[in-house]
């Protein structure tokens, strides 16, 4: 009898060894997983999209971003009663910007007139050094997605 109970603790206990062993190495492979930007859902981490929402102010432009980016897409959310423009560039400030360039001189990005229509407009194009827009009028509210 006591032979019997000492090989059931034996096989009790391997049993227990392997299935603590099986779950930390499943746990590790997930945190393997996440930390090598694999994909979570439909992104790939690291490749998710951010935004800023522009609402119809004084405010002539601002930064987007004054890093490389890629403009993903505007959704204009009304018509609009002025201009967007979105430029490859860091800075709104002509005198910060390197050889005191003129905005008419930057690269454009995006642009949309006046008269734009409410909806999404996708993009996915690279502004090398960054992004900024510039409003020429009342803009419609926009979200500027970017990553």
């Amino acid at each position: 009898m006591k032979y019997k109970k000492s090989i059931f603790v034996t096989i009790v206990s391997f049993l227990l060894v392997v299935g603590l062993v099986s779950a930390a190495t499943v746990t590790i492979d997930e945190l393997r997983e996440m930390l090598s930007g694999d994909t979570f859902g439909s992104v790939t981490v690291g490749n998710e999209y951010n935004s800023t929402t522009l609402v119809p102010t004084s405010a002539v432009g601002d930064v987007i971003t004054n890093y490389q980016a890629v403009l993903g897409s505007v959704i204009m959310y009304g018509g609009a009663g002025g201009g967007l423009t979105i430029y490859n560039a860091t800075t709104t400030n002509v005198n910060l910007r390197t050889g005191k360039t003129a905005t008419s001189s930057l690269e454009k990005v995006a642009a949309f007139q006046a008269s734009q229509a409410a909806g999404t407009y996708t993009f996915d194009v690279t502004g090398a050094v960054g992004l900024i827009y510039e409003f020429a009028g009342a803009v419609a509210t926009s979200t500027i997605t970017y990553r």
